[in-house]
């Protein structure tokens, strides 16, 4: 031990002594019990500040609350046995957890026998690891728990959510301490959301900390039975349904008034990247991004942003749009959903022209050349093998091409 050192833990037990003798404990009980009650305080005190000492956590002169009024007493075979439940803080540097302690004084001598305490959950139920350990392991898993949740943070910017009430909480007594090699690493469960309006989700997770650098080299979490998190709320739930099927409405609207002609209940709708949702009464408005497949036949999705109102007191949409994304998007501007391919087919008079071409589905009227409008199944149509065209519609069209 350094001079400095045996100075300080001089100093802390002085300190210990005044406390001692300055607080009061009153309401003690029988008379004859009060300096009973001070021999356990000062033996409680002594070990709980000699145990996490030895551990390193630096602690001040009482680590432990003590209330003698509220012990519960027991007397038999010339001893008293106090038995409580007080707050166990050995470092400022985390929260207080309760412990019980049991403390046996020989009345004849009215010294203490023995003096123990041990960590218990909030129903009183006993922890089978040491306080010292919970406390020295909740300083590691405080510096731990800032890189797990910027580990959610950037799984919520990636998903396109809300970071706003974003969190990982571990659950202390689930850490796990083992040494790997110079490293500390600390594993465990706990619970996590990628923002306020998402619900809490099980996981694991583990880090490791560098005792020399005093700091985390690498955490990472996983939910428990799901490949990553993004659970909804109940009402969130039901207002991005709702917005799934309106965007599908909305796609296959749009591919009608284009000249499609895609069934609507094989239009498949993803909504991958929502946004935050903004609530305005009995309305929710979320923003994202998806993608649209038009049917089965189609191997490339159409990747689209979104934005939908739903009102949960009609439990319906009330408004809803998409806009195809850029890299989606044909020479011509119109949305594509694959290879797309064009071509100029021109009927004079009533003349029928066979245009061939190597077309997959979706033909439509991209360009009118002439002054008869061009109408499907009225005067052109489509095969896998070209384009027809007759009574004078002249066009170019454009086409999924295989």
């Amino acid at each position: 031990m350094t001079l400095s050192s045996a100075l300080a833990r001089a100093r802390r037990g002085v300190l210990a002594g005044a406390l001692l003798l300055a607080s009061p404990l009153a309401g003690q009980g029988p008379a004859d019990d009060y300096d009973l009650v001070l021999e356990c305080r000062g033996a409680l005190w002594k070990a709980t500040f000699d145990d996490a000492t030895a551990a390193g956590l630096d602690p001040g002169a009482a680590p432990v609350s003590f209330h003698g009024s509220e012990a519960r007493r027991t007397r038999g075979d010339g001893v008293v046995t106090f038995r409580g439940t007080e707050e166990y803080q050995p470092s400022h540097r985390t929260r207080a957890i309760p412990v019980r302690y049991e403390c046996v004084v020989d009345t004849a001598t009215r010294k203490v026998g023995s003096i123990t305490y041990e960590a218990v959950d909030a129903s009183g139920a006993p922890i089978a690891k040491r306080p010292v350990d919970l406390v020295r392991d909740a300083l590691l898993l405080g510096a731990c728990r800032e890189s797990l949740e910027d580990e959610v943070r950037d799984e919520a910017r990636a998903g396109g959510a809300s970071t706003e009430g974003n969190d990982l909480e571990p659950d202390p007594a689930s850490v796990a301490r083992t040494e790997k090699g110079k490293l500390v690493e600390l594993t465990g469960t706990g619970r996590a959301r990628l923002s306020r309006d998402y619900e809490w989700e099980p996981v694991t997770f583990c880090c490791r900390w560098d005792p020399r650098k005093e700091e985390v080299t690498k955490a990472w979490y996983a939910p428990v039975g799901a490949r990553k998190l993004g659970l909804l709320t109940p009402e969130k739930r039901e207002a991005i349904d709702a917005c799934r099927r309106a965007i599908r409405d909305a796609v296959w609207d749009d591919a009608t008034a284009r000249g499609y002609r895609w069934p609507r209940d094989q239009v498949v709708v993803e909504l991958s990247r929502r946004g935050g949702f903004a609530s305005s009464g009995d309305r929710v408005e979320v923003k994202g991004e998806g993608w649209f497949k038009s049917d089965a036949r189609h191997s490339q999705s159409t990747p689209i942003a979104f934005r939908c109102a739903f009102d949960a007191n009609l439990r319906a949409v009330v408004d809803a749009s998409f806009e195809a994304l850029d890299a989606s998007r044909t020479p011509t501007g119109e949305i594509a959903s694959g290879n797309t391919g064009t071509l100029v087919c021109e009927s004079f008079g009533k003349a029928q022209k066979v245009c061939p071409a190597s077309i997959r589905g979706n033909v439509r009227v991209i360009r009118q050349l002439g002054s008869v409008p061009c109408k499907a199944y009225e005067n052109w149509i489509y095969s896998l093998s070209g384009i027809t065209v007759w009574d004078g519609c002249r066009a170019e069209f454009e086409f999924d091409a295989r």
